[in-house]
């Protein structure tokens, strides 16, 4: 793409599946970083399950581009999406949403990140998926919670919603852990301002 953007094709060393990778490449001043922060998207050919896993906050939200590749990778899911730049990147406020800042790809629709979850929407249709972004929480936030899960809404999920079978499963597999929904009373990050989460809620575009 312009000499921006390259498809190739990857093999991973670690379990020796083959990949569809479209990554940013160019760097035209030399500085070993790429120019544009445009980020990484990621498709398994062979995926068994119709899940995005993304990372909105590399870096910032330490380690959750790791966890969200690796849950990918390990579940047979069918893409992986990783914004290109840190939250804070520059200084400039989100002309969407003023309380953040410009790079922060789940607060702002002027990046590679928002358009990328449309063409997901646009390519499932009326097809059944879910996309997981995952986000990390300061030590001292929602303390009693070890994992919460939210379908960015601010009401307890009703019976059948597809955010209840996650927190079964996850307790399944993890009894120990707090792994709480909005209506708990836990936690407050139900991530209602996520424009990712409103598109795929349902919002208009132009209104996200």
């Amino acid at each position: 793409v312009g000499g921006i953007m390259q498809i190739r094709a990857f093999t991973d060393s670690e379990n020796g599946k083959s990949y569809c990778l479209f990554m940013e490449v160019l760097d035209a001043n030399g500085d070993g970083k790429v120019d544009r922060g445009w980020g990484t998207f990621i498709v398994d050919p062979l995926a068994v399950r119709e899940l995005s896993h993304q990372a909105s906050h590399p870096i910032s939200d330490s380690t959750t581009e790791n966890e969200a590749v690796g849950v990918f990778k390990a579940t047979g899911s069918r893409s992986y999406l990783m914004a290109g730049a840190h939250r804070e990147a520059n200084s400039a406020v989100s002309s969407c949403q003023g309380s953040y800042k410009q790079a922060d790809a789940a607060h702002n629709v002027a990046n590679m990140f928002q358009p990328a979850n449309d063409e997901l929407r646009a390519h499932y249709a009326t097809l059944s998926w879910n996309a997981i972004q995952w986000h990390g929480m300061a030590a001292g936030t929602c303390v009693t919670v070890d994992v919460y899960l939210s379908q960015g809404m601010n009401r307890a999920p009703i019976a059948g919603d597809r955010i209840l079978e996650l927190q079964d499963n996850m307790l399944a597999h993890h009894p120990s852990w707090a792994i709480e929904v909005p209506g708990s009373g836990a936690c407050g990050l139900n991530a209602t301002d996520n424009v990712q989460g409103r598109l795929l809620n349902g919002v208009p575009g132009g209104s996200v």
